[in-house]
């Protein structure tokens, strides 16, 4: 990972002046980025240079390391108000949805007794029309 750092930075990381850093950079030895060098290449270039990595260029590492994870976090994490929210809202639907199931159950129940009922009929159509019906139920509940 390239790391780029201001000239300060990397002057004191390689233990030599700014001015030093100024004039390769004047001279066109070494590139530079809006006030930036990037400390891969002057390793690369100037292997020479003592390149002791100090507290701020691994403080840099850190922080572009790092950097990346907070705004994931920040965009695919929602904070503790919403997360609340989205808590309240489920909880709804799903009284809403055992609710639903209830009346569910109790209408099947006053059907099966209904069908009982009517297989006990005298009428062999009706009793024949409520054994489709149960052949039909027992099939749709399967699926």
């Amino acid at each position: 990972m390239t790391a780029y750092v201001k000239l300060g930075i990397a002057s004191r990381t390689l233990g030599v002046k700014r001015s030093l850093l100024q004039k390769l950079i004047h001279d066109g030895e070494l590139p530079s980025f809006e006030g930036q060098v990037d400390l891969d290449l002057l390793k690369e270039r100037f292997p020479a240079l003592a390149m002791e990595r100090n507290r701020a260029v691994s403080e840099v590492e850190h922080i572009r390391a790092s950097a990346f994870g907070r705004r994931v976090s920040a965009v695919v994490t929602p904070d503790s108000d919403e997360l609340e929210n989205r808590l309240k809202r489920a909880q709804v639907r799903l009284e809403v949805e055992k609710g639903n199931a209830k009346r569910n159950r109790e209408l099947l129940d006053h059907l099966l007794h209904k069908l009982a009922e009517m297989q006990a009929s005298d009428d062999p159509v009706r009793r024949e029309t409520v054994r489709e019906i149960n052949q039909w139920l027992v099939q749709a509940m399967r699926q």
